[in-house]
């Protein structure tokens, strides 16, 4: 009900359960419109997810430079594990996203300044 009446976490959390098929049946492609549509109202552990997902090819084609677009709404907003996971991408590189190694200390340092104890041994 909750999802129904557009609450970001809840739509996340529902978007889950359709990844899973926890509690209802099995719904991958249901699971990325709902992780986008709670990502697209602001909430940053969707936008990580789909991050992720673009990253690694799940239910999604895999497209490095969506992930980074992901992955950077999260982090702006303060999410240490999307800065991480931005860090990485660019500490590496990938296809179609190429090294950039201040980009990756400077996201390693934002993560590490709020704790993250892997942000901090990157620096």
């Amino acid at each position: 009900k909750a999802a129904d009446q557009g609450y970001p976490s809840a739509i996340h959390n529902l978007a889950w359960s359709y990844l899973e098929g926890s509690g209802v049946p099995k719904d991958e492609q249901r699971a990325v419109e709902l992780f986008r549509r709670a990502a697209d109202a602001g909430w940053p552990r969707a936008q990580l997810k789909l991050g992720e997902m673009y990253l690694h090819g799940q239910v999604v084609e895999r497209s490095a430079p969506a992930a980074v677009a992901w992955y950077r709404k999260a982090a702006d907003q303060g999410h240490a594990a999307a800065q991480m996971s931005l860090a990485a991408v660019y500490f590496r590189g990938a296809d179609g996203v190429p090294e950039d190694l201040a980009a990756a200390r400077g996201w390693f340092r934002k993560a590490a300044e709020q704790g993250n104890d892997s942000g901090a041994a990157m620096l």
